[in-house]
């Protein structure tokens, strides 16, 4: 109220003339506007996040490295949430958990959060850096110095590495490196719910991720409304072993569509036992160019070196389908197009977002896969064992470690293992209405896994299998409206039928063969 000069008071300008009634509605109105704004928790602070193109919350929490001391070393997991679009968003935010393991869920906020932007309308998309990785007391471990083709494909150079990383993780403040599983992951996930204010989330998981949010579901009963599971890669997998298993008969796959295929029968006939011999026969030394620099280098071939050139393509059908001509080729000791595309499945792979933390990968794996020592690599028995077994020969004679079960058991020979309580890898009855997604073509998390993992969980889980996709379903634009139809389903019902006859459109890649055979002639 303000004063005239005769000492009248009257209404300030800005409700000059209103009722009392138009008063109470705009109190109305900004108690309303108050509502709607979201209340976020103070310890998160506007940020950007690389290659996101709008603002987004940035935070660090603290958790015990050991619950067990919580009076001890402490670490910060660092959480990005990108804010819905709407006004006043729904409270349970969907969380996206990233694989590997040793893969950062904030560095890949940016990519992820393109599978899955249609979220955004309702929820928060929350990103939660597991710990180990990214900036979240983490484990990494420097490649080793490589100047050439011949040294990055040695796995003594990288073996010798990851030694010295071990020893130097050890000294680190946050270096207990038996804290770093995936039921330390689980807590922490939870806890940051809890930080977040949410009752319940939703989990939306890749890979290794997988097996996180199966934990969480199953620790922690009620606090998840529903997951996607996309490539599952359960607790019981046994991942040196399994991954082994699966990428033979990922490559028997390629193999066979060569031979079913007109074009690739005849530019590479007998393809399958020709690759056999050629197998066979090694190691042997070869000239080869680095396709980096096209520098010429002599190599020596042997079993690991060519099955951990085979391996990477295999993730992505658009490169494996190229994998025919590629093993038609090194049967005739031409190397180039294999090692062009292990350099483009994985060439990149050390430098960009989805990088590994190699010290957290074996902390996780050296704990819960790879077996008690004396044993690792072993594959468990039971459902594992009822699995497929692929031989890329007629007699069943060839003996690639696809999986790299050997490098695997010399890497973990000193690693620190946790002790993991009896029990900790067996899935229970879902509290979670769950959409598990698999590629038939995947290499790594196959739809085996997936199907024993819906068995378990019961009649709240939904299995969806696409014929001609790799590793990683929700790449794929159809996966990404099916799983924004599933998360929004109003009811458990609607979300378990949600329209998936999308999926069987993906097309099937052919084997690629190159315009110019060059001078390939078959044998």
């Amino acid at each position: 109220m303000n004063a005239d000069r005769g000492g009248r008071r009257h209404a300030a300008p800005g409700i000059r003339g209103l009722t009392c009634s138009g008063v109470a509605l705009l109190l109305a109105v900004a108690a309303a506007a108050a509502h709607a704004a979201p209340q976020r928790p103070p310890w998160l602070a506007p940020c950007r996040v690389d290659a996101f193109p709008t603002e987004a919350l940035c935070g660090r929490w603290p958790r015990p490295l050991d619950p067990a001391r919580p009076e001890g070393p402490a670490i910060h997991l660092r959480v990005v949430v990108l804010p819905s679009l709407a006004r006043r968003p729904l409270p349970d935010p969907v969380v996206m958990i990233a694989g590997g393991p040793g893969q950062s869920a904030v560095r890949l906020a940016a990519p992820l959060s393109q599978r899955v932007d249609a979220l955004r309308q309702r929820r928060d998309l929350v990103f939660v850096e597991q710990r180990g990785t990214g900036e979240s007391a983490p484990l990494d471990c420097a490649p080793p110095a490589a100047t050439g083709l011949a040294q990055r494909l040695d796995p003594e150079l990288r073996l010798g590495a990851l030694v010295s990383c071990r020893q130097h993780l050890r000294s680190l403040p946050h270096g207990d490196l038996t804290q770093y599983t995936t039921l330390r992951a689980a807590e922490d996930l939870d806890a940051v719910r809890e930080a977040l204010g949410a009752p319940q989330v939703n989990l939306v998981a890749v890979s290794y991720g997988t097996r996180v949010a199966l934990a969480v579901d199953r620790l922690f009963p009620g606090t998840v409304r529903r997951m996607v599971l996309d490539g599952v890669a359960p607790g019981d997998m046994s991942l040196p072993s399994s991954a082994g298993i699966d990428a033979a008969a990922a490559l028997d796959r390629w193999l066979a569509a060569c031979a079913a295929d007109a074009g690739c029968d005849r530019r590479h006939p007998r393809l399958q036992a020709r690759w056999a011999g050629w197998v066979a026969a090694l190691p042997r030394t070869l000239d080869a160019e680095d396709p980096r620099d096209g520098a010429r280098e002599r190599l020596v071939i042997d079993r690991d070196r060519v099955a951990a050139l085979v391996r990477a393509p295999l993730y992505q059908p658009a490169l494996a389908a190229a994998l025919p001509h590629a093993l038609g080729e090194a049967t005739h000791d031409r190397l180039a197009p294999l090692l062009g595309l292990a350099d483009a499945a994985g060439g990149s792979a050390a430098e960009g977002p989805g990088r590994i933390a190699w010290g957290m990968h074996l902390s996780v794996i050296c704990s819960e896969d790879a077996g008690p020592p004396g044993r690792e690599g072993s594959e468990p028995t039971g459902a594992m064992r009822a699995g497929p077994r692929a031989s890329a020969s007629p007699d069943g004679v060839l003996a690639l470690d696809l999986g790299g079960a050997g490098f695997y058991r010399r890497a973990c020979d000193g690693w620190p293992r946790a002790a993991l309580p009896r029990g900790w890898h067996e899935a229970g009855r879902a509290g979670a209405v769950t959409l598990l997604l698999s590629g038939a073509l995947d290499p790594a998390t196959p739809p085996r896994h997936a199907e024993r993992v819906a068995a378990a969980l019961g009649p709240r889980a939904r299995h969806l299998v696409v014929s001609h996709a790799g590793h990683g379903v929700m790449a794929l634009p159809c996966a990404t409206t099916v799983v924004r139809d599933f998360v929004a389903a109003a009811d458990d019902v609607a979300a378990l039928s949600v329209d998936a006859t999308c999926l069987a459109t993906v097309p099937s890649p052919r084997p690629f063969l190159p315009p110019r055979p060059g001078a390939a002639a078959a044998s």
